[in-house]
């Protein structure tokens, strides 16, 4: 009976030990912090020179530069470009990536639905921002529409010149011929 006793007692330590150890296990899930921004970005506002920047709101910045966590930039429909670590002489970036640190991406143009993920494997933390860029330049559309207009004018002008060529050629041939048989 006392042996008995005793494989109880070890027992029910041993029990209690693994469940202090599972309330305190760095592998036990926590309670996840999931914020998600949507921000709407004018594109004349971000792009100057050949370049569009697009920056980390302040609520992600406080995890940006912790180990635990990860920084990733993606395109519209999921394709990953580049992590948030910054950029230096010997790392390659794909084509559209001109550089990149914790605090913001800088690409060659406006892009809609650029996405920047931050996840925090230990504390469950993650933040992801959806960029909405609208191009409200109104100055590049008329451009396009003038040269389009400009081009459509030279062509009747040069069109009209030719007939007129033409026209003019065959009445003075006309002329000729009459008046050189009087």
């Amino acid at each position: 009976m006392m042996v008995l006793l005793k494989c109880l007692t070890v027992l029910s330590v041993e029990f209690l030990l693994q469940i202090a150890q599972s309330t305190s296990d760095p592998h036990t899930p926590k309670q996840s912090t999931n914020l998600l921004a949507n921000i709407t970005l004018n594109c004349e506002d971000i792009c100057s020179f050949g370049q569009c920047i697009y920056a980390v709101p302040e609520e992600g910045h406080t995890h940006l530069w912790s180990k635990d966590c990860e920084q990733e930039w993606f395109t519209q429909d999921g394709f990953f470009l580049v992590d948030g670590s910054p950029s230096t002489l010997n790392r390659s970036l794909p084509h559209l990536v001109l550089a990149v640190t914790p605090g913001n991406l800088t690409v060659l143009y406006c892009m809609n639905e650029l996405q920047c993920k931050i996840t925090c494997h230990g504390s469950q933390y993650q933040f992801q921002v959806v960029y909405k860029a609208v191009n409200n330049t109104k100055e590049g559309i008329k451009t396009s529409d003038q040269s389009i207009n400009t081009t459509i004018i030279i062509i009747i002008l040069v069109a009209v010149g030719a007939v007129a060529f033409l026209v003019a050629w065959f009445v003075i041939w006309v002329y000729r011929t009459t008046f050189s048989r009087n």
